[in-house]
Formats: structure tokens, C-alpha cells, sequence
């Protein structure tokens, strides 16, 4: 059940509580602790609701932050890369997740000279004339 609507129910119970039957006592509970317990509900979910937006603060900082770390990151990556004890081949390098310059392939490819015995690719241009 939302919480929001439950408060709307208990708050009804108290108006029909107090019109109706003012000095009952239903379930162990009389009006003044059953309004008690409903003010208190609403204490909480203020709260919640000052946390929530204190949270959606938190969550800006912490994007921007992040944005700042990683281009600390990316320059603290590419001093180790330019370092004369460590560079593209080391095992510091490899362990941050990178490939080495070892294990990198050139990404050069020779198409083959040979012919693949497919015909030519047809001329659009065929028939052209005629639909003019």
C-alpha cells in the first residue's frame, strides 16, 4: 500500500473519529495517540523528503567529481605510458587494463590480389534511356 495514501485513510479515520464517536476507544488506541502516531508519520516523511532532495545534491557533486577524477586518471595514465621505467610494455600498464604495445596488432589488412571469380557489379544505368 503507498504510504500516501494510507495517511489520507488514517487522516479520515480521525475526522470520522472525532465527528462520531469522540470519547470511544477502539483497539487500545483513543483519537489524541492514533493523531499522535499519524503526526509523527508525517514527521518521518518529511524527513525522507529532506533526505531525498539532499540526495539528489549529493548526486550532482558526485558526477562532477567523477568527471574531474577521470581526466586525473587519463593524465596519470598517460605519464605512466611516457615513463622511462614503465612505458607501453610494462606489466603496470597491462595490469591497469591496457593493452601492451606487444599485444596491439597493427590493423593493417592487404586485400587479395587474386580473383574471387564474381562477376563485375552491374551498371545501374541500364534501361535508363528507355524510362525517359
Amino acid at each position: 500500500m503507498k504510504i500516501n495514501i494510507l495517511l489520507k485513510e488514517l487522516e479520515v479515520l480521525a475526522i470520522g473519529w472525532e465527528k462520531y464517536s469522540l470519547n470511544y476507544t477502539f483497539s487500545g488506541y483513543t483519537l489524541e495517540q492514533l493523531k499522535a502516531l499519524i503526526a509523527s508519520l508525517k514527521e518521518l516523511m518529511a524527513a525522507m523528503d529532506a533526505l531525498r532532495l539532499e540526495y539528489r545534491g549529493k548526486i550532482a557533486a558526485r558526477q562532477s567529481m567523477g568527471l574531474e577524477l577521470r581526466d586525473i586518471r587519463g593524465r596519470i595514465v598517460h605519464c605512466i605510458r611516457g615513463h622511462e621505467d614503465f612505458g607501453e610494455d610494462s606489466e603496470f600498464y597491462r595490469f591497469l587494463g591496457f593493452k601492451t604495445k606487444a599485444e596491439r596488432k597493427s590493423g593493417l589488412t592487404r586485400k587479395s590480389t587474386e580473383e574471387s571469380g564474381a562477376e563485375p557489379p552491374k551498371d545501374d544505368t541500364d534501361g535508363l534511356e528507355d524510362a525517359a
